[in-house]
């Protein structure tokens, strides 16, 4: 069986700001057959402000609105650490994402 190759990308910042546009932090791909195992989402200091599991690319609803325990952050970097399934295999990523308000 060959497992053609897929990509995921995570955007690097979003603007939480109620326009609609650029709202959530979420993983995007071409393909459906990405399984998002787990998104954390840490502030510069080292505390989890983000985490949800078992979730399909693509999905705004899924991801992240720049709040934490109801309230917004600042603006700023965030790290984020991504564990994703595709097909049997798994990847990790992880990287920067920017806070715009």
């Amino acid at each position: 069986k060959v497992i053609k190759e897929v990509d995921v990308f995570f955007p690097n910042s979003f603007s939480p700001n109620g326009d609609n546009i650029n709202d959530f932090f979420f993983p995007v791909s071409s393909s459906d057959l990405i399984k998002i195992n787990h998104l954390s989402i840490f502030d510069r200091w080292g505390a989890n402000v983000f985490n949800n599991r078992n979730f399909s690319v693509n999905d705004p609803n899924s991801g992240w609105d720049g709040r934490f325990k109801g309230q917004a952050l600042m603006p700023g970097v965030y790290i984020y650490t991504a564990e994703v399934g595709v097909a049997d295999q798994i990847k990790k990523y992880y990287g920067e994402i920017t806070i715009i308000r």
